[in-house]
C-alpha cells in the first residue's frame, strides 16, 4: 500500500509539473523537457549503455538523443496551433504504462518475458490497449494533425492505431528492461519515488514520438512524391517519345544498310 501511495503521489506530482509548465508558456515547457533530458542523457543513460568509442555515442545519438529532439522539435512546431499535439506520446504513453500496471498487478497471471521484465503480462497488455483506445478517442478529437483527422473518422482505423502505439510503447519499455537486467538494475534512476528514473517513465514516449513523426511526414512525403511523379511525367514521356526515334531512325539505317548490301 505504501508503495502505491508513493507511487501515486510522485505521478500527481509530475502530471501537475508538465501541465503547469504546458499551460504556462512553450518557453517553460520546453526549458523543462530540456532539463529532464539532461538528467536522463548525463545521469541515467550512461549507468545502462556506456557512451564511450564510435558505437557507444553513435547509439546515444539515436537514441535518447533523437527522441530527445523529436518531442522539443515536436513542440516547437506544432504549439500552440495544434494545442495538444505535442501532448500526444506524453498522453498515450502514460496511459499504456498506467493501464498496464494496474491491470497487471490484479490480474497479471501470464508472464510475457519473466527473465527480462517479471511484471509485464498479456493481461496488462491487454490493459493498456484498452486504455490507449479510451485515450485515443478522447483525445484525436482535439488534435488538427492530418493522421488524427483522417483516423478519427473510422473506428476501425482508432482501433487499429491504439494497436500500434500500444505495441510500439510496450516495446520501448522492453528495450529499457533488457538494458537494466543487463546491468542487474531495477530501475534506470532514483529521482522519482516509486517509479525510478525519467527514463523509466520515459521509455514508452521516447518509442512513440519515432511513431508520431511517421504518421505526421507520410502525408506530405506521399504528396511530394506525386507531385514529383506528375512534374516527372512530361520529361519521362519525352525521353520515351526520343527513344522510339532513335529506335526507329536505327531501324531505318540497319535496312539501308542491309539494302546496299544485297545490291
Amino acid at each position: 500500500m505504501k508503495e502505491f501511495i508513493k507511487r501515486s503521489m510522485t505521478a500527481a506530482l509530475l502530471v501537475a509539473t508538465f501541465s503547469g509548465a504546458y499551460i504556462h508558456s512553450s518557453l517553460l515547457f520546453s526549458l523543462l523537457l530540456a532539463a529532464i533530458f539532461l538528467v536522463v542523457l548525463c545521469n541515467e543513460w550512461p549507468g545502462l549503455v556506456p557512451v564511450s568509442g564510435f558505437g557507444g555515442v553513435l547509439f546515444s545519438l539515436l537514441y535518447p538523443c533523437l527522441p530527445m529532439a523529436g518531442l522539443l522539435v515536436l513542440h516547437n512546431l506544432y504549439y500552440p496551433q495544434d494545442f495538444y499535439l505535442s501532448l500526444y506520446p506524453f498522453l498515450i504513453g502514460w496511459t499504456a504504462d498506467t493501464c498496464g500496471y494496474v491491470v497487471g498487478k490484479l490480474s497479471g497471471w501470464h508472464k510475457i518475458c519473466p527473465s527480462i521484465s517479471p511484471g509485464k503480462s498479456w493481461e496488462g497488455l491487454a490493459g493498456s490497449f484498452v486504455g490507449v483506445v479510451a485515450a485515443n478517442f478522447l483525445i484525436l478529437p482535439s488534435l488538427e494533425a492530418p493522421f488524427a483527422l483522417a483516423v478519427r473518422a473510422n473506428i476501425v482505423w482508432v482501433i487499429a492505431l491504439s494497436a500500434l502505439l500500444t505495441v510500439i510503447a510496450f516495446l520501448g519499455g522492453l528495450m529499457i528492461s533488457v538494458f537494466k537486467r543487463a546491468k542487474n538494475l531495477k530501475d534506470a534512476g532514483n529521482v522519482l519515488p516509486g517509479h525510478g528514473g525519467f527514463l523509466d517513465r520515459l521509455d514508452s514516449v521516447f518509442a512513440l514520438i519515432l511513431v508520431v513523426w511517421c504518421l505526421l511526414l507520410a502525408p506530405i512525403l506521399a504528396t511530394q512524391s506525386k507531385a514529383l511523379y506528375a512534374s516527372s511525367q512530361p520529361v519521362m514521356s519525352s525521353l520515351v517519345a526520343q527513344s522510339k526515334g532513335m529506335v526507329a531512325a536505327g531501324q531505318q539505317a540497319i535496312n539501308k544498310l542491309i539494302n546496299a548490301t544485297k545490291k
